[in-house]
Parts: structure tokens; C-alpha cells; sequence
């Protein structure tokens, strides 16, 4: 029985993409057209390039703080992974209790991060 429903399905696809790749191998073929006379006549036209004049060029970050780059991406993860430990630390170092610096970092980062998200639609 799945033998025979698979077979039936197998001939239902083939005769489901049949129509279509018989269309596209048929555009495929050359079309042999003439020119109209008056576009025969016509000189042909040097082309210009015309490239308008952009400030996003001018206010562009550099590729290591860009995140649209790959340099980018990974200076600014090593950073965001670093900078809250290396934070961690000095606090601690000065005396603060760990919990204290665990509940400060987190809520400067989430605060930070809610806020430069929002300044970021600006």
C-alpha cells in the first residue's frame, strides 16, 4: 500500500512541475527579431554615469565600530563580553560586595541597552 501511494505521489509531483519546466526550457530558446529602421539609424550615445552626492559617506564609522561590518560585529560582541567583567572587577576590587556589583552591572547594562536601543530609532 505505501509502495503504491508513493508512486502515485511520485507520478502527481512529475506531472505538477512538468508544464513549468517545459515553459522554461522553451524561453530559453534565441528569438530572432529585427531591428525597427529607426533604431538602426540612431548614432550610438556615450553613456554617462551620474552618481549623486551622499552625506552617509561623510558620517561613516570606522569598519572596527561599524556594525554592519564583520570587524565590526566581533569588536563590539569582544566588548560588550569584556568591558561588563572588566567593570565586575574593578568594583569589586574597591570593595563593593559581589552581589551588589552583579545587581548594579545588570541593571546599568539593561538600562544602557534599553536606551541606546531606543536612541538608535533617532
Amino acid at each position: 500500500m505505501r509502495t503504491a501511494c508513493g508512486l502515485l505521489g511520485l507520478a502527481w509531483a512529475t506531472a505538477a512541475f512538468h508544464c513549468p519546466a517545459r515553459r522554461i526550457t522553451a524561453a530559453a530558446r534565441p528569438i530572432a527579431r529585427r531591428a525597427p529602421a529607426h533604431a538602426a539609424a540612431a548614432p550610438a550615445r556615450p553613456t554617462t554615469a551620474l552618481r549623486a552626492g551622499s552625506d552617509d559617506e561623510e558620517k561613516r564609522l570606522p569598519w572596527f565600530f561599524d556594525p554592519g561590518t564583520y570587524g565590526g560585529v566581533i569588536v563590539l560582541t569582544i566588548f560588550l563580553i569584556v568591558a561588563p567583567l572588566a567593570l565586575k572587577s574593578a568594583l569589586e576590587a574597591s570593595g563593593m560586595d559581589g552581589n551588589q556589583v552583579g545587581v548594579a552591572l545588570s541593571g546599568v547594562f539593561v538600562i544602557g541597552g534599553a536606551l541606546l536601543w531606543g536612541f538608535s530609532y533617532v
